[in-house]
């Protein structure tokens, strides 16, 4: 099974940076920089179960597929790629994906012919993907304290953390490893 994962409010606990930084008395332009992961470590925000179930999983299976936000301003894509960078994700996963937009097609090229399922907490992405890659299994996840007003909507399967998205790979004859 290939596992397509979001990183924001997936893997990363957005929350709890932006409450760090913002106790720390940081503005928004000084939260969204690159140089931001020279002063906080990117694994010290990361949901309790990820790197146990990062470290569980064939390295070759794993792809973390982020979107951009350019909205966020003129330093958004250096800041993002950093914080992966910093966080030396290279060490579980095979490849990460950085991109603007809908997720579907890069979700298409990313599965090509294997069993695939994507993992994220936006709707909006979900639907891309069913209507450019149909055979993946879609999963949202939505994490506690997340918002759930979009969740509620939508016609997905929806798991609280990682260790609930193997329980479904499980149920559809998966292979979680």
């Amino acid at each position: 099974m290939k596992y397509i994962l979001d990183f924001d409010r997936t893997l990363f606990d957005t929350q709890a940076y932006v409450a760090t930084v913002k106790q720390a008395g940081l503005t928004l332009e000084q939260r969204i920089t690159p140089d931001i992961w020279d002063q906080y470590q990117v694994r010290d925000f990361l949901y309790p179960e990820v790197l146990d179930w990062l470290r569980s999983k064939n390295k070759a299976d794993l792809h973390i597929l982020t979107a951009i936000s350019p909205e966020l301003g003129p330093l958004a894509t250096e800041f993002q790629k950093q914080k992966l960078h910093s966080g030396n994700f290279f060490e579980f996963v095979s490849d990460i994906t950085f991109m603007t937009g809908d997720k579907g097609s890069y979700v298409k090229e990313i599965a090509g012919d294997t069993e695939a399922v994507f993992l994220d907490d936006k709707v909006s992405h979900h639907i891309s993907v069913h209507d450019h890659a149909p055979a993946v299994h879609c999963v949202l996840i939505r994490r506690p304290g997340e918002s759930s007003a979009e969740a509620a909507t939508a016609d997905f399967v929806t798991v609280s953390n990682l260790n609930e998205l193997d329980q479904y790979i499980e149920t559809i004859g998966g292979n979680t490893r």
